[in-house]
């Protein structure tokens, strides 16, 4: 992903951070400092709301990365390859070479998700029962970690793509029809679908006046939007060529260019007269390279 910085290595899988991850942790550090933390406790300095608040969306980013690492883990158990881990805007990706080989991969890889937050919410949950005053700053941030990590599962496993659900749903669909394409195709359509509901709430929430709110559904509807309709995408092009031959594509009246010639004329004479970027560069039968405009 553009604008990532590598932070590290794990099983060889690279960890990065995008520079929009920068963006949230500020506002879950401010949110946390000046409107969550404070109802906790009338004791506690702002200074130490803040500290608390900024070590408090660090542990959350480290379960959001803990929620695609096993997403990972898995899929380097079944025999795929991953490209990259990025924490970003929305939270983290995690992004494989190809699908799952079978249903039943894709249904392992996708419910190890929801799953790990599912657990971490419970771990944060007994710790702010056994281990913290529930009303301190501390305790605050370790219910709003129970709390965060329950919702996290809870929106990942609703049945549209490309959330964790929308692939669950999309493994019981292929293990249903025997067929992965229409398995994408119904948990993509889903996905939209979703994705256009909660573009339209967030439309509402501004009318209603909560600009912040609406403008937050509207990025997070636009962004399942865009991932559910690249999936459609990426099945359309794979059937499209399913079938083709490199000689189906390939060009045959093939265009050189001498060495000899100006740019200008090369411009002029090829670039401009022709619709292909690249030009084999000939003397007499003799291949010199080839030249080739971005």
């Amino acid at each position: 992903m553009k604008g990532s910085l590598r932070i590290g290595n794990i099983s060889g899988i690279p960890v990065e951070v995008h520079y929009t991850w920068v963006i949230v942790f500020g506002l879950i550090t401010t949110t946390l400092a000046t409107s969550y933390l404070p109802n906790y406790t009338l004791y506690s300095s702002p200074l130490v709301n803040w500290i608390i608040g900024a070590i408090a969306s660090l542990i959350l980013f480290f379960c959001v990365f803990l929620h695609e690492f096993m997403h990972s883990y898995i899929a380097l158990k079944l025999g795929l390859k991953i490209k990259r881990i990025t924490l970003f805007l929305f939270g983290g990706v995690a992004e494989m070479e190809g699908e799952p080989k079978s249903a039943r991969d894709e249904l392992l890889i996708s419910i190890v998700g929801p799953l790990t937050s599912a657990l971490l919410s419970l771990i944060f949950f007994l710790i702010s029962k056994f281990a913290f005053n529930p009303s301190s700053p501390v305790g605050g941030a370790v219910i709003y970690l129970y709390r965060i990590n329950l919702i996290l599962a809870g929106f990942n496993i609703i049945p549209a793509f490309p959330l964790d659900g929308g692939r669950v749903l999309r493994a019981i669909l292929w293990m249903l029809f025997k067929n992965f394409k229409k398995a994408t195709r119904i948990s993509a359509g889903i996905g939209i679908t979703l994705a256009t509901m909660i573009m339209f709430l967030g439309f509402y929430f501004i009318l209603a006046g909560q600009l912040l709110s609406g403008l937050w559904f509207i990025f997070i509807g636009w962004f399942l939007n865009q991932g559910a309709i690249s999936g459609e995408r990426e099945i359309d092009i794979k059937e499209a060529f399913v079938d083709a031959k490199v000689e189906d594509l390939m060009t045959r009246d093939v265009k050189s260019v001498p060495p000899n010639i100006t740019i200008e004329q090369l411009v002029s004479d090829y670039l401009l007269s022709y619709k292909y970027v690249a030009f084999p560069v000939m003397w007499g039968d003799v291949l010199l390279g080839i030249i080739y405009s971005e």
